[in-house]
């Protein structure tokens, strides 16, 4: 369900967040006589993550078009905030803590003081939208601005007029965050905050492997994740892949060079991008400096 998505969207993103670019982040996709560039992202950065690993900038100046997950700027229309919104909070007489039994509103209150964010503030507001905003608060406290891999070649792109293509629309990205009433919201809250906690103590390990490459506790990381969360698993990562597969596949149809831009977890592991482009026999190679 929406809180159950929600907690993974952000536990995952909180962790990649605070990963450092590793080389492995850029790989040649070569099939059908034409390439493609794929990088795995961070949507979040801190001022230090900058400059970014040169592959970054050596694929897109090998690139014609870019291609992200959703369009980013799109977010900033005033007619979509309208539509978040309308899917973010209650539309009838319910409210944050109607939905939520005393002593769980209680622990979201408490730990969402610790960040400053009073909850009489979002009384409306579905607990998915309140714990996207405490993740993102935690994030911006943590020194993560707003400027990921993505946004700072969004508009690289604009500005150098190459081609800007999206995987999935950012209408199907909310529909994944909000379009789910039916969830037991006291355990999800319970079990986000639980893994808070144990985001707070693997995210050096998590940061360390990454550096160098190493994939394993990261797919170990995507085992447990479909272990719990099996339906989730499915929809956030398994699904989406497939559908992005068969878009990248098709790029490779053209002459024009694309660079993929997704977020990193979608990369490794036996369901990632990477080895379901290599199980259609295409050639992939690591880009290193």
């Amino acid at each position: 369900g929406l809180m159950k998505k929600l907690f993974l969207i952000l536990s995952l993103f909180s962790v990649f967040m605070n990963v450092c670019l590793a080389q492995s982040s850029v790989w040649k996709l070569e099939g059908k006589g034409n390439t493609v560039y794929i990088g795995g992202t961070m949507h979040l950065l801190s001022a230090e993550d900058y400059p970014l690993p040169p592959e970054f900038d050596s694929a897109y100046a090998r690139s014609e078009a870019l291609v992200f997950e959703a369009d980013i700027k799109k977010m900033e229309e005033p007619a979509m905030m309208q539509k978040v919104m309308m899917m973010a909070m209650y539309q009838d007489d319910r409210t944050l803590e109607s939905e939520l039994s005393e002593e769980v509103y209680q622990l979201l209150e408490s730990e969402c003081a610790k960040l400053d964010i009073s909850l009489a503030n979002f009384s409306k507001f579905k607990p998915g939208m309140v714990l996207l905003i405490y993740a993102v608060t935690k994030m911006q406290l943590s020194g993560l601005s707003e400027d990921g891999v993505d946004q700072y070649y969004y508009s690289l792109a604009n500005a150098d007029q190459k081609d800007v293509l999206f995987l999935e629309s950012i209408e199907s990205q909310l529909e994944l965050m909000f379009g789910d009433d039916e969830e037991d919201y006291d355990q999800a809250i319970r079990q986000f905050f639980d893994d808070q906690k144990k985001m707070d103590r693997v995210g050096e390990d998590i940061k360390d492997s990454w550096r160098k490459g190493k994939g394993k506790l990261f797919i170990r990381m995507q085992k447990e994740m479909e272990k719990e969360y099996p339906e989730i698993y499915k929809k956030i990562l398994t699904d989406r892949n497939m559908n992005w597969i068969l878009e990248i596949d098709s790029y490779l149809d053209s002459e024009k060079v694309e660079f993929v831009m997704v977020g990193a977890l979608h990369l490794p592991g036996p369901e990632g991008v990477l080895e379901m482009l290599k199980d259609k026999g295409y050639k992939l190679s690591q880009l290193a400096e």
